[in-house]
């Protein structure tokens, strides 16, 4: 759930399904986005995978906010191995689902997901790591909803509206009173 871009990493989330799908050969996968100068190269990749599995995989072009709560409760697990993320808001957004995460350990996706935690971290790029990311979280019904219940918990904690608006009231606030007082720090 993300723009259909090589930097969100769906071109390693399609390489990493034929192994789920060894095991797992009812999963399906979504990739639901808004389209990018990529997304022609991720439908030819799509269309190059075997009948039997390309019938396993729906491209969802630009989905409105309100389909969002509905995507993400179609997830057993969702994973974004976005090879860049400033901070990675859809990560927050499945586990206020109760969902389970996997993304790559890069910029700040290490330090939202507490690996092994409320979610799986994998190396970018590295589509066997992520499958078998995937393949531990389908395999572990408990682990997915443990997880989930931790991320749902880390968001209830940290990232409602209302704490991340005192947070910025914080930092307005104390800019202002530096700007008050002449712009310098002691």
């Amino acid at each position: 759930i993300g723009q259909q871009s090589r930097d969100k990493g769906v071109d390693t989330l399609v390489q990493a399904m034929p192994r789920v799908w060894d095991e797992f050969p009812t999963a399906r996968l979504l990739i639901a986005g808004g389209r990018t100068e990529f997304s022609p190269q991720l439908r030819r990749m799509v269309t190059s995978l075997p009948p039997e599995q390309r019938a396993r995989v729906t491209i969802m072009d630009d989905f409105s906010e309100d389909e969002k709560p509905e995507l993400f409760a179609a997830c057993d697990v969702f994973a974004s191995p976005s090879r860049y993320e400033s901070f990675g808001i859809a990560y927050l957004e499945a586990w206020a689902a109760g969902k389970p995460v996997i993304g790559c350990r890069t910029g700040a996706v290490s330090t939202v997901i507490a690996d092994g935690r409320d979610g799986l971290l994998v190396p970018c790029g590295d589509s066997s790591a992520l499958a078998s990311a995937l393949l531990t979280l389908l395999r572990d019904p408990t682990l997915r909803r443990e997880m989930g219940e931790r991320g749902r918990a880390k968001v209830q904690a940290n990232y409602t509206w209302e704490k991340v608006t005192r947070k910025f009231r914080t930092v307005y606030e104390g800019a202002a009173k530096s700007s008050d007082h002449g712009g310098t720090s002691s």
